[in-house]
C-alpha cells in the first residue's frame, strides 16, 4: 500500500581572507575568528542555523495574494516543479521567489533515464543549469526527480542509478554552483517496513541535505490510518546519516469529526522538524494529486500554518 501523497491519491558564508594586511588589531581578530567560524559551522549555503528553519508552501495559483492578503507576510520557502524543457521557468520562478524574500526549492525531472544522467550524456544541459542558477546569486535548493522510487524500473532506472545521477548533479553544482545546494527527496512510505523499501538503497552521500515527503493519508474516504508528523519524521532520522533534512511537501487532511485534531497535527509538524534537524519544511497547499481530498489548507489549518510563519524560529532569507 502506497502511503506517499502519490501514492495515496544570503549564500552561506565564504571564506575569510586570506591574510590581513598590517597589524592585526585584538578586534579585527576576534572579526576574522568569528567569520571562520561562522563559515566551518554552515552547512550548506543559507544554512538557518540550530533549531531554525525556512517555512513556506507549494502553491499553484496566488502566491503573493496569499501572502499579502491572508499571511501577512511572505513565506520563507517556496516549492516549485518543472519538466526537463522547462529550464526558463525553472531559472524564473527561482529568480521571482529570491526577490520576494523565499529561498526557491525548485524540481525538475530528467531529461532521460537516471542512468543516462549519471554516465555524463547531460551534462551540457546540467552546466547551463547550474550556470544560470549560479548567477541568481542567492541560495537554492534543487532536487532532481523528487520520489524517484515509484519510477524505479529496471535498467538505467533502479535506486543505484538514481544515486549516481544526484551523486553527478551534486559534483557539477558544486563546482558550477556553487550557490545552489542539491537536495535529494524521497518518500515516508519508503521509511515505513510495510514498503518493503530499504531506504539506504537510495541515500546519496555527496548530498548536503536529506530530503523527505511526509503526508497523513487519512481521508474520509480512503480508511487509511491517522499518522502524525512526528511519528513519520522520525522514521526516516536515522537514515539521514546526521544530514541536515529538508521536508519537500508535507500535508494533512481536516477531519470534521473531531475538530481540532488537524489544527494539532499541523503544530506537531512545526515542533518535531525543530527538534529534529529539519532546515526547511513546504505545505502542499494545493488540490492536484489528491484523489482522496484537497490537501489545501482551511479554516482550521491555515491560522496555524500563519502562525508559525510569524515565529522567532523562523528563518528569512
Amino acid at each position: 500500500m502506497e502511503l506517499s501523497r502519490r501514492g495515496v491519491l544570503g549564500l552561506a558564508l565564504g571564506s575569510a581572507a586570506a591574510a590581513l594586511v598590517g597589524p592585526t588589531t585584538p578586534a579585527r581578530a576576534t572579526s576574522l575568528r568569528s567569520v571562520r567560524t561562522a563559515a566551518q559551522l554552515s552547512r550548506f549555503p543559507g544554512d538557518p542555523g540550530a533549531g531554525k528553519l525556512y517555512y513556506g508552501a507549494k502553491v499553484y495559483d496566488g502566491l503573493v495574494r496569499w501572502e499579502n492578503r491572508t499571511l501577512g507576510r511572505p513565506v520563507t520557502v517556496h516549492r516549485s516543479f518543472y519538466q526537463a524543457y522547462q529550464m526558463d521557468l525553472l531559472v524564473r520562478q527561482a529568480r521571482r521567489d529570491i526577490r520576494h524574500g523565499r529561498l526557491p526549492h525548485v524540481s525538475t525531472k530528467p531529461p532521460d533515464t537516471w542512468s543516462s544522467v549519471a554516465v555524463g550524456n547531460h551534462d551540457e544541459w546540467l552546466n547551463v543549469l547550474a550556470y544560470r542558477l549560479r548567477r541568481l546569486g542567492s541560495p537554492v535548493f534543487f532536487t532532481i526527480h523528487h520520489e524517484p522510487e515509484d519510477n524505479a524500473a529496471g535498467w538505467g532506472m533502479r535506486p543505484s542509478d538514481w544515486v549516481e545521477m544526484t551523486s553527478r548533479v551534486v559534483s557539477i553544482f558544486s563546482r558550477r554552483a556553487p550557490n545552489v545546494s542539491v537536495v535529494p527527496v524521497l518518500m515516508s512510505w519508503t521509511f515505513d517496513p510495510r514498503s518493503g523499501r530499504n531506504p539506504d538503497d537510495w541515500f546519496v552521500p555527496a548530498a548536503p541535505i536529506f530530503g523527505v515527503d511526509i503526508y497523513n493519508p487519512w481521508s474520509r474516504t480512503n480508511g487509511l490510518p491517522w499518522e502524525t508528523f512526528s511519528s513519520q519524521l522520525l522514521a526516516t532520522v536515522a537514515h539521514a546519516h546526521g544530514r541536515p533534512i529538508a521536508v519537500g511537501e508535507y500535508g494533512c487532511r481536516t477531519d470534521p469529526s473531531n475538530p481540532g485534531r488537524a489544527a494539532e497535527w499541523m503544530r506537531d509538524a512545526f515542533d518535531s522538524a525543530r527538534a529534529n534537524n529539519v532546515v526547511a519544511m513546504s505545505y502542499f497547499n494545493t488540490w492536484e494529486n489528491a484523489p482522496d481530498g484537497t490537501w489545501e489548507l482551511d479554516a482550521e489549518r491555515e491560522p496555524v500554518f500563519a502562525s508559525k510563519l510569524a515565529a522567532d524560529a523562523v528563518a528569512r532569507p
